[in-house]
């Protein structure tokens, strides 16, 4: 157990008695949470990963576990982006109207010579 308000470790270490079947890493399991911590428990009672534990044997369980770790099946690298998803309006995008061009216009600016550009003046 982790001591609440503290740093992540027990207040004491603790004593457990093996039971038929346990290995460090059982143990480590059923204490830790997390096998992969099976080495404290080992350097905490001078086995080494090699020892077999024996029923009826008392070993201590370390108070040096912080209860929060990371490892790489565990621990994923922050990304705002997978963590937000998409955040662009769900709508389809606008629709610009198709105009047809304007059409042409007989006298003005078509030709500068042409008489209805002047006002409809002969020129």
């Amino acid at each position: 157990p982790v001591a609440p308000g503290g740093n992540g470790e027990a207040a004491t270490a603790q004593a457990y008695m093996v039971r038929e079947g346990d290995t460090l890493r059982s143990v480590a399991r059923l204490f830790f949470g997390d096998e992969s911590l099976w080495y404290l428990i080992a350097g905490a009672n001078g086995l080494t990963s090699s020892d077999a534990l024996a029923a009826g044997m008392v070993i201590t369980i370390p108070n040096k576990v912080i209860n929060a770790h990371n490892k790489s099946s565990t621990f994923r690298v922050y990304d705002p982006n997978q963590a937000l998803g998409d955040i662009q309006p769900n709508q389809d995008p606008p629709q610009v109207a198709q105009t047809a061009p304007p059409k042409a216009r007989k006298g003005c600016g078509a030709d500068p010579a042409d008489r209805h550009c002047r006002g409809g003046r002969p020129g």
